[in-house]
């Protein structure tokens, strides 16, 4: 399923990241694996490109604390801190570690086993098209945000937390100098934009978003191998098969629940939360189209949430529901009770972040929570205009 539906959109997009210079990782043909890039030039400018992430992520910290801005103003500049601190915790790889690329490869890897042990897999399932689908529109957003973002400076160089905001005359530009000297570091903000966020999805989409629907996909192939056990063969088959998405889920949580999945549990509702209270509130203020990088944002928040989020749950629960499954056609045969004990031992699979898990509720708590906050926020914008 990998290797049909997602491995084509990956190699593409990563040669998007290698013209940027903002990622370590390349395919190699001959071998059909991810590995570390050879070219010595790309991995010392990816390792700048940390280095600069980090000193530029600073300044916006201290603009927005120190700074002379306005509330709103400040609101406007966190959604773009959210958005840089988050891509800079994905992104940072300094050392070149290779966790990304041995959960790719595991994932390729089993999808190669599996199709040696005659398993067939699905060629599309609802599931793999509405990710796909996710991932299309965010690939977008990636490409159309940096641009929006040049807009949005060139005619408002005094958004915080950017650069220019820091200087007092950030609106005169009454010499070609400072005129230059304005356009240049717009130019520079863009290119930031670009590397850290091409940097950071192609881990994002690739490990985590790919990662969840696979393990869905794996699970439900194994639901379907379950209903057919007739022989001791197809049990010793389902057992096999399960423990390994099992391996395989354990290998995928180590890298995920601290480098993607906690971070995006808190950036998705802050990032939602004031893209929306932006959208709904301060459209007034903002000129367009630089204006539509809130829209943007909140929309695919709450895509992420809604979708991304959900899928991740459905692990849990389908897990669940595999496992009462197995357990059910267990006791329909005489089997041997050490097979029906080690079944009942099982524990079912998660999507972690943290030292918590995404259950089937998790999603609709999030969302409720963003709605109510968005809500709140501007009521409290309304109270302010009627004093």
């Amino acid at each position: 399923m990998i290797m049909t539906e997602f491995l084509p959109s990956l190699i593409s997009y990563l040669r998007l990241c290698k013209r940027l210079k903002c990622t370590p990782i390349e395919y190699h043909n001959k071998t059909g694996r991810f590995v570390i890039c050879r070219n010595v030039r790309q991995l010392n400018i990816f390792k700048l490109q940390c280095v600069l992430s980090l000193v530029y992520l600073a300044g916006m910290f201290f603009n927005l604390c120190f700074g002379s801005h306005t509330l709103p103003a400040r609101l406007q500049g966190v959604s773009f801190f959210v958005i840089y601190l988050t891509t800079f915790i994905i992104r940072w790889n300094y050392d070149l570690d290779i966790e990304a690329i041995q959960v790719i490869n595991s994932f390729l890897d089993f999808e190669r086993t599996i199709i040696q042990n005659d398993i067939r897999l699905p060629l599309s399932s609802p599931e793999t098209k509405s990710m796909k689908s996710f991932i299309r529109i965010a690939q977008s957003s990636v490409l159309v945000f940096p641009m929006l973002q040049l807009v949005l400076l060139t005619y408002s160089p005094c958004t915080p937390p950017f650069l220019l905001s820091m200087a007092p005359t950030c609106n005169e530009a009454s010499s070609v100098l400072q005129y230059f000297l304005q356009f240049g570091t717009n130019i520079f903000e863009t290119w930031m934009s670009f590397h850290n966020l091409f940097s950071c999805t192609i881990i994002l989409f690739y490990t985590f978003c790919m990662g969840i629907v696979s393990i869905l996909n794996y699970i439900n192939v194994l639901k379907k191998e379950i209903s057919t056990i007739v022989t001791e063969q197809d049990t010793a088959k389902c057992i096999k098969f399960y423990h390994s998405i099992q391996v395989l889920e354990k290998s995928f949580n180590s890298y995920v629940k601290d480098k993607i999945a906690s971070p995006l549990m808190i950036a998705v509702p802050a990032l939602e939360i004031l893209g929306m209270y932006v959208w709904i509130n301060l459209y007034n203020d903002i000129t367009l189209p630089g204006f539509l990088v809130f829209p943007i944002m909140g929309i695919n928040s709450a895509i992420c949430n809604v979708l991304v989020f959900t899928l991740a749950s459905h692990v849990n629960s389908l897990s669940e529901r595999v496992l009462i499954s197995l357990e059910k056609k267990m006791a329909e045969l005489t089997w041997k009770k050490f097979v029906k004990r080690e079944i009942s031992a099982w524990s079912t699979m998660q999507i972690r972040f943290g030292l918590s898990y995404i259950d089937r509720g998790t999603p609709l708590s999030m969302q409720n929570f963003c709605i109510n906050q968005t809500l709140s926020l501007t009521l409290v914008k309304s109270g302010q205009a009627i004093g």
